[in-house]
């Protein structure tokens, strides 16, 4: 039975769904105190970043423009800083949940997905499943020196992403295209600038290394 059932987790590890739930499943042990205790992510960014949550979902609710929070010092133009107020995903999680919830919650989707993406691209490289998970393990815990700012949680998710697509791309996948155009713009939306910028750099790189590849070898007529 034992046997039976370490061949069929075997099996298991190289489906998409596997991965996702071997990313979610530890994340979310150590994430579950904020998510269904009442404990939030600790750090001065945090307060920060959840203030300005908070003032922007109570502008919302009053009809009053998020643009400006009068909260904040005499007042703040929001749409300057790294907040992602102009990202549907902010407004959609700021409409379900209180500003320190929706943090949390998308705080730990971020590092779920960081994990995830970066598991299939290192799979798409042709190393193993278990090594596959094990990477995507070892990036999200990489980055907990930034778990209290979410602005650059964000950049650690759209990064493997960008591989991916420009994986893709190198071989003629050309819908990744939009796959690629909408991490960008989403990127603009949800990161801090910084992060943004430095996120796009090692995909851009990596995407040189690719066409120099083929032009090495050859193998694309585009190039030849």
């Amino acid at each position: 039975m034992s046997e039976d059932f370490l061949k069929k987790v075997e099996n298991w590890s190289g489906k998409w769904w596997f991965m996702l739930l071997a990313m979610a499943l530890p994340v979310f042990i150590v994430f579950s105190p904020m998510l269904i205790g009442n404990k939030m992510i600790g750090g001065s960014d945090v307060l920060w970043e959840t203030q300005a949550f908070a003032g922007f979902q109570e502008a919302v609710k009053k009809g009053d423009s998020p643009l400006w929070n009068p909260n904040v010092f005499s007042g703040f133009p929001v749409f300057a800083g790294p907040f992602g107020y102009f990202s549907p995903v902010h407004w959609f999680f700021l409409k379900l949940f209180s500003a320190i919830s929706a943090f949390s919650w998308l705080t730990y989707i971020s590092f779920v997905l960081s994990g995830f993406f970066t598991a299939l691209f290192i799979r798409k490289l042709g190393v193993s499943s278990l090594g596959s998970i094990l990477g995507g393990l070892a990036w999200i815990t990489s980055k907990q020196a930034y778990v209290q700012s979410l602005a650059a949680v964000y950049a650690f998710v759209f990064l493997p992403i960008l591989f991916l697509v420009a994986l893709k791309i190198g071989e003629k996948k050309w819908r990744s295209l939009l796959s690629g155009t909408t991490i960008v713009s989403l990127s603009f939306l949800m990161c801090h600038l910084f992060w943004t910028m430095a996120s796009f750099l090692a995909p851009f790189f990596y995407s040189l290394y690719l066409a120099w590849i083929k032009i090495k070898s050859g193998s694309d007529s585009r190039f030849s």
